[in-house]
């Protein structure tokens, strides 16, 4: 017994010592592991990804379709001296609507004419009294257009959640969530600071009118989130006030070292408007492009949106030559051709069955009064 209490005891130190080597290599490899564990973590999508779905707004439309809508609405529009318009408005936008679909399924636009028609009439009516009241006694446009600074942001927020509330998809309609005082911020109050500023603050009124609505649209429940950088905004800008301002001084610079001949005044005309028109339309699509790219419906849906400011220049300027070239009647294939282009460009990353989506929000009723009271109460002026 003592012999082999003397031999265990002679062992257990080298067992001991095998023991604790293999619990090391055993510490290390799981530590590797989990190093390996969290790079990939990282360096891969989480498990939501491989659902992912990529999915592109398909327009099935055409011109010949439209042309038939187009001329029909612009006859009446004549023979009704205008009152037409919101029916007009909404059998087009109807039609495209319709006519647009995602992941096999249309959009729909379900508007009362008779509302967008109550809007137009408001005004209408401020335009008049605009132009006309003046005439009489020039100090009238003073208040009017006070009146009209205050009113715009109601109007803008009372079109926003009518558009929204009359946008549908698969039967469940759009919401916009942003409130009266947020509107007044972005197109009354920062307005006014960039014009104080001398237009420095302009492209964070941009900024905070852009937020304002993609931060604020929900599909039934889902609500949008923006996360827009306000430095890509004054960085667009600056770009484009500095290439419009450098024109601008070069043109005068040439005009007043030339004698100011026809030629060349018109030469330099011409440039100044080109160059103004690229500036504007590369602004535009950047800023487009930007607050698509980062605007999302968590958990749901992100978007892509790569329009190209020159083919996009190309179409808007072949576009208004062969309207011009056409008395007006290829109208209808320029507008075709502009939204069918600009469909092409946005797509959508939808990370879960677009189909299991609908089912949990046609299964709450959050908000429904609420939604209710906008048929009522809401107008749009067709912003």
């Amino acid at each position: 017994m003592v012999d082999i209490v003397k031999c265990f005891n002679s062992i257990l130190p080298a067992l001991n010592s095998k023991i604790k080597h293999e619990l090391f290599q055993g510490s290390r490899q799981l530590s590797c592991v989990g190093t390996m564990m969290r790079e990939n973590m990282e360096s891969t999508p989480p498990p939501s990804a491989s659902r992912t779905r990529h999915l592109q707004p398909e327009f099935g439309g055409s011109a010949t379709e439209y042309f038939k809508i187009w001329i029909v609405n612009t006859l009446l529009t004549i023979v009704t001296l205008g009152f037409y318009i919101p029916w007009a408005k909404v059998r087009t936008r109807r039609y495209f609507y319709l006519n647009t679909s995602l992941d096999d399924e249309p959009f729909d636009y379900l508007a009362d004419p008779k509302k967008l028609f109550y809007g137009y009439l408001i005004v209408g009516l401020f335009l008049i009294g605009y132009y006309y009241l003046p005439t009489i006694n020039p100090l009238f446009a003073i208040p009017l257009l006070i009146v009209g600074m205050i009113g715009l942001p109601w109007v803008i927020y009372k079109s926003r959640r009518f558009f929204c509330r009359n946008s549908a998809y698969r039967n469940i309609r759009f919401r916009f969530f942003g409130d009266l005082g947020e509107s007044y911020g972005a197109y009354l109050g920062y307005p006014i600071l960039a014009v104080i500023t001398g237009g420095i603050m302009l492209p964070y009124a941009i900024f905070k009118q852009k937020k304002f609505f993609f931060s604020n649209v929900a599909f039934g429940n889902i609500r949008s989130d923006f996360t827009g950088r306000l430095g890509y905004f004054f960085k667009v800008y600056l770009i484009a006030g500095a290439c419009v301002s450098g024109i601008f001084f070069l043109v005068i610079g040439a005009r007043a070292g030339s004698s100011a001949s026809a030629p060349i005044a018109l030469i330099t005309i011409f440039v100044f408007y080109g160059v103004t028109f690229l500036a504007l339309t590369f602004t535009n699509v950047l800023i487009t492009n930007h607050c698509w790219n980062h605007t999302r419906f968590p958990g749901n849906m992100n978007f892509a949106c790569n329009i190209d400011p020159w083919r996009l220049s190309w179409i808007h300027l072949s576009n208004a030559f062969l309207s011009v070239l056409s008395l007006g009647l290829l109208m209808p294939w320029a507008k075709v051709r502009v939204y069918h282009y600009r469909m092409a460009c946005l797509h959508a990353h939808v990370s879960s069955d677009l189909s299991e989506v609908v089912s949990v929000i046609q299964n709450s009723d959050d908000g429904a009064t609420g939604d209710m009271a906008v048929d009522h109460f809401d107008f749009e002026i067709g912003l």
